[in-house]
C-alpha cells in the first residue's frame, strides 16, 4: 500500500479516476433532475391482416361493413408523456393527430389501453387521420390507440402542437440524445485526464497515448451503437 502512494503515476491516475467519477455523477444527476416537457409515441404494432406471402392471398377477402377492403392493416400506437411535467388539456394548441397517409382510408379506431386506468381519452376519425381529444397527461401517462386502415402509405406518424413541446417524436430520440450527452461529457473528461498525465509523466507517454487512442475508438464505437439501438425503428408486434 505504501509503494502504491509512492508511485506518482498511479497516484495521479487514481486521483483522476475519482475526479472522473465525480463528474459522471454530477452530470447524471443534472440530466435526471432537470425539468423536461415531452410527448413521444411508439408504434407498437403495424401489420397486414393478410400475410402477403400467403399462397391463398388472392382467394381471401376482407369485408368491413359489408364492403370489400383492400390492403387492410392493423396498427397500435402508444402516445406517452415522456417528460416529468404535466401536459394539460389547455396546452394543446393543435390537436394530436395520427396519420398513415393522405390517401389512406381509416376504417375504425378505438382506445386499446391506458396507464393509469382512470384516464378517459377519446379519439375520432377526422378525414384520413385520427384525432386525440385534448386531456391531462401527467408524467409517465400513456394511451394506446388501435387503428384499422386500408392501404396505408406509411407507418403511423403522430403530429400536433403542444405548449412547451418542440416536436412529438418517435420514442427513443430523447433517450438517445441524453445518452450521447453523457458519453460526450465522459469522453471530454477522459481526454483531459490523459493530457494532464502525459504532460506530467513524459516517460510514460507511449502507453498513455495508446490508452488515449483506445478511448477515442471506444467512444466512436459506442456512439455508433447508441445511435443504432435507439434510432433504428422497425414495425413491431405485441
Amino acid at each position: 500500500m505504501t509503494d502504491f502512494f509512492r508511485d506518482p503515476i498511479l497516484y495521479a491516475i487514481t486521483g483522476s479516476l475519482i475526479g472522473l467519477f465525480a463528474i459522471i455523477v454530477a452530470v447524471a444527476i443534472y440530466l435526471l433532475q432537470r425539468t423536461r416537457k415531452a410527448l413521444q409515441y411508439e408504434v407498437r404494432s403495424f401489420l397486414p391482416l393478410v400475410n402477403t406471402g400467403n399462397k391463398n392471398e388472392e382467394k381471401l377477402k376482407i369485408l368491413f361493413d359489408g364492403k370489400l377492403v383492400l390492403g387492410a392493416y392493423w396498427a397500435v400506437v402508444r402516445i406517452i408523456n415522456s417528460g416529468n411535467v404535466p401536459i394539460e388539456s389547455r396546452d394543446f394548441d393543435r390537436p394530436v393527430m395520427i396519420s398513415l397517409g393522405e390517401k389512406t382510408r381509416i376504417l375504425s379506431t378505438e382506445i386499446a389501453g391506458t396507464d393509469p386506468d382512470n384516464l378517459q381519452p377519446s379519439v375520432i376519425i377526422h378525414g384520413t387521420k385520427i384525432e386525440l381529444m385534448p386531456l391531462l397527461l401527467n408524467g409517465g401517462d400513456w394511451i394506446e390507440i388501435q387503428v384499422l386502415a386500408s392501404e396505408p402509405e406509411h407507418m403511423p406518424k403522430v403530429e400536433g402542437r403542444v405548449v412547451g413541446v418542440r416536436q412529438i417524436k418517435l420514442s427513443g430520440g430523447e433517450r438517445n440524445a441524453t445518452v450521447f450527452r453523457l458519453l460526450l461529457a465522459l469522453f471530454i473528461a477522459l481526454q483531459l485526464i490523459f493530457l494532464s498525465i502525459v504532460l506530467a509523466f513524459p516517460a510514460y507517454s507511449i502507453a498513455l497515448v495508446s490508452g488515449y487512442a483506445i478511448s477515442v475508438i471506444a467512444f466512436l464505437l459506442v456512439s455508433v451503437i447508441n445511435r443504432g439501438l435507439f434510432s433504428w425503428k422497425l414495425p413491431t408486434s405485441t
